[in-house]
Order: C-alpha cells, then sequence, then structure tokens
C-alpha cells in the first residue's frame, strides 16, 4: 500500500489518563472513510505498535479503549479505527483495503504491527491475514473471544438465509447497491440493519465471505487466542480444538481468561502485554 493511497487530518488532541495521549486521526481508503483513535504513552513509541479492532456492534469507547489505554501505558502506541463492518457501511473487502490503509499509516513510525481483534474484530483481523495480502508490517494477531465465525455458526447462517437469498436476488436485478432491511445476528438475538445487499453478502453470503475454519491451516504468524472462562460461544463452537488446527509456531499460545464474551476484556490486557514483550 503506498502512503498516497490515503490521506490523515489531525482532528483534535486531549489527555486521558495519566501519562497517556490520546489523538484523533481521519484515514481514507478507496472505498472507506473513518477516524482512528490513537493513544500513547508520552514520549514512547516503540517499533512495535498494536491495532485494535472492536467488534461487531462498534465504537472506540467502554471496555475497548480501556484496553487500549492499557497497552499505551505498557509502552504499545494503540491504534484503534471505526471499522466498516460496524453498520455495514463498505463491504469485507473494503475493511481489507481501509486496514491496509491504517497500517501504512502506522508503520511511518513503527517497524511491526500486531493486530488485537475482539469477536468480529477477531475473525477480521485474522482473515486479513489469511484472505488478503496484509502489509508484512504485520507480524502477528490477538483474537479475543472471535465472533462471526460463518461458517462455523449453523445459527448464523440459519438466522439469515433468507435473507442472504434476497440479496443475491437483488444483486441479479441490478439493485445491490440500494439499501435495503435486512437481519443481523450478535449473541444469539436477531435484528434488523440497514445496508446494500453487496455489502450484506460480503459478511453473511457463505459462498462469498472467507471460511476461517479452512483459513486456519494456513496462517504463518504466530497467535495469541484468548476465551472467556464464561463465553458459551467459545465452548459451543469448540475454540481451544481450533486452535489447535494452527500450524506450530514458538509463539503461539491459547488460554482462558475471567470473563464471558464481552467481559473478558478487562481481563485480557495483562496477557496481552506480557505476549507482546516477545516481539
Amino acid at each position: 500500500m503506498k502512503l498516497n493511497y490515503f490521506t490523515m487530518v489531525l482532528l483534535t488532541w486531549s489527555m486521558v489518563l495519566a501519562g497517556v495521549e490520546a489523538k484523533s486521526l481521519q484515514v481514507n481508503s478507496s472505498g472507506f472513510s473513518a477516524p482512528v483513535k490513537v493513544f500513547e504513552a508520552s514520549g514512547t513509541a516503540k517499533k512495535v505498535a498494536v491495532l485494535v479492532l472492536h467488534a461487531k456492534k462498534g465504537g472506540t469507547s467502554g471496555r475497548i479503549r480501556r484496553l487500549a489505554k492499557k497497552l499505551a501505558k505498557a509502552g504499545y502506541t494503540a491504534y484503534v479505527p471505526e471499522m466498516p463492518y460496524a453498520g455495514y457501511r463498505a463491504s469485507l473487502q473494503d475493511s481489507f483495503v481501509y486496514l491496509d490503509a491504517v497500517v501504512g499509516m502506522m508503520t511511518q513510525r513503527h517497524a511491526k504491527v500486531v493486530i488485537v481483534g475482539h469477536s468480529m474484530g477477531a475473525s477480521v483481523g485474522f482473515l486479513y491475514t489469511t484472505a488478503y495480502r496484509p502489509s508484512r508490517a504485520v507480524s502477528a494477531v490477538v483474537m479475543l473471544a472471535p465472533g462471526h465465525l460463518l461458517h462455523r455458526s449453523h445459527f448464523i447462517q440459519e438466522s439469515t438465509a433468507r435473507d442472504v437469498q434476497t440479496a443475491r436476488r437483488l444483486v441479479k436485478q441490478g439493485r445491490g447497491r440500494t439499501r435495503q432491511r435486512f437481519h443481523d445476528v450478535n449473541q444469539g438475538n436477531r435484528f434488523t440493519i440497514q445496508t446494500t445487499a453487496e455489502i450484506y453478502l460480503s459478511y453473511f453470503d457463505p459462498a462469498v465471505h472467507p471460511n476461517l475454519v479452512r483459513k486456519l491451516d494456513g496462517m504463518k504468524l504466530p497467535v495469541l487466542w484468548l476465551d472467556g472462562k464464561d463465553d458459551m460461544l467459545a465452548a459451543r463452537m469448540g475454540y481451544e480444538n481450533l486452535y489447535a488446527r494452527l500450524p506450530k509456531h514458538r509463539f503461539n499460545a491459547y488460554r482462558e481468561i475471567d470473563g464471558g464474551h464481552v467481559s473478558m476484556l478487562s481481563s485480557a490486557a495483562e496477557v496481552v502485554i506480557s505476549w507482546l514483550r516477545r516481539f
């Protein structure tokens, strides 16, 4: 990704927590534009930075923001972009292209980038490194309670099958870019969203969305996989068995930590920081 493929506009500076600065940058790619929150301890810029990807609901507040601050306090500059899959504003492919732009911005100051994703962010981060060709600066992936494993989840497929069929028909009719109402699923809850048929299919059509389970065998980067002890999704999906399918790497690690699918984020920082020291 060439640096002229995106532009950055410095928006705001503010002080958050003791010794941690936060700023907001606008990053543009060919198919998407959104702000990136940057958290950094004063006077530090390690060669390794972390790219923190939020869950399906999006946002840079709450537990994801606190996780980023903790990583920053440990000396790892944390970049938290507002991703296209939040609100389904752009396709999965556009998400990958946007990540290229964010990583390109990060590598102006850092030699290595480690992706730290939660829930859907974990899955998108993993697929970015296996179903796409990311920058060589991307050196590892941290998967926190992975979500939206479409090909592993019969519930998601059954809950959205009719909408996928409708979206396919709209695309054939030349109406693939018209916003429509479709259904989404999050932690067992079904709800309505608005997006285009083309974008919807990129996330929910098993024939279009990359199969993460099949991509496990081809992962070339080290992976830290953390699940919450009380996360029924991890137990139901057999995530520890999926982790075992990854190619052997001396840095690979799997751990269960305190918390459920979301609350586990409060326990993740210490484990992630300890693992990052290897890089």
